[in-house]
């Protein structure tokens, strides 16, 4: 909001009822957005009536249902386990899916979006890396949360943590799925 651009409007609002222009834009990108919200078909709806006939949407969401340590059958590995469970718990207890990115391609079929095209990165990371540090802070704001699923235990929730920082111990800590397509453009078909 600070930034003096006259090609910048930023519009802070609820995804779900905002009534964009129709249609504005060319290009509409998000990444680990609609993955938060129970009702992301309704919100993809919303967000398409505001992209041009022809115009691209390319959306990046994580998938937690493909995260693996590479030990499982480690302590560490079995807390990772237990971490994993408690994050699909906390997902569920939302009305959401851990493993929403791979969803992607069918919430853009429902839509009628041509030209679907996948993606998926998935990284074996050490702890003490980016991913792993991104994983730590997650589970220290969410640690509470994750308790109350009684999925999980005190020990587990160290032992994650511990992993977190160890550079001897590797995870797949989660998988970013990225799905892209094109708004179908009626005018042209219909000549």
């Amino acid at each position: 909001q600070k930034l003096p651009l006259p090609n910048l409007e930023v519009i802070q609002a609820n995804i779900l009822d905002y009534a964009f222009k129709e249609p504005a834009y060319d290009f509409i990108h998000a990444r680990y957005v609609f993955m938060h919200i129970a009702e992301a078909q309704s919100a993809l709806a919303n967000a398409l009536r505001a992209l041009k006939p022809g115009g691209w949407i390319f959306l990046e969401e994580a998938d937690f249902g493909l995260s693996e340590p590479s030990m499982p059958q480690s302590e560490n590995g079995q807390s990772f386990i237990a971490v994993k469970k408690a994050i699909a718990a906390l997902f569920a207890s939302k009305n959401l899916r851990p493993d929403f990115g791979r969803s992607l391609p069918l919430l853009f079929q429902s839509q009628k979006i041509d030209n679907i095209n996948t993606a998926l990165q998935a990284s074996l990371s050490p702890g003490g890396s980016a991913m792993a540090r991104i994983m730590h802070l997650s589970l220290l704001q969410l640690s509470s949360d994750y308790l109350r699923t009684q999925t999980i235990t005190q020990s587990d929730l160290d032992h994650y943590s511990q992993m977190t920082e160890d550079p001897n111990q590797w995870a797949v800590y989660y998988a970013t799925v990225s799905a892209w397509g094109q708004k179908p453009d009626l005018t042209n078909k219909l000549h």
